[in-house]
């Protein structure tokens, strides 16, 4: 393999690590008090932007 392709399935690791999380989290915000939810749906959104920069290295 190369550096490059290495580099990529390493991306594609993280990025199918980080939507395992949202979907976790989804699931747990459905189940959970309207307190809860709050909390879930920030972690959650900050679970979305980390994920935002390999979506960008990987259209480039």
């Amino acid at each position: 393999m190369t550096r490059k392709s290495d580099f990529m399935d390493k991306i594609f690791e993280q990025m199918n690590t980080r939507d395992a999380q949202i979907d976790k989290l989804r699931v747990q915000i459905e189940e959970t008090s309207t307190d809860l939810k709050e909390e879930y749906h920030k972690t959650l959104n900050k679970l979305k932007e980390q994920k935002t920069p390999f979506n960008s290295m990987i259209a480039s």
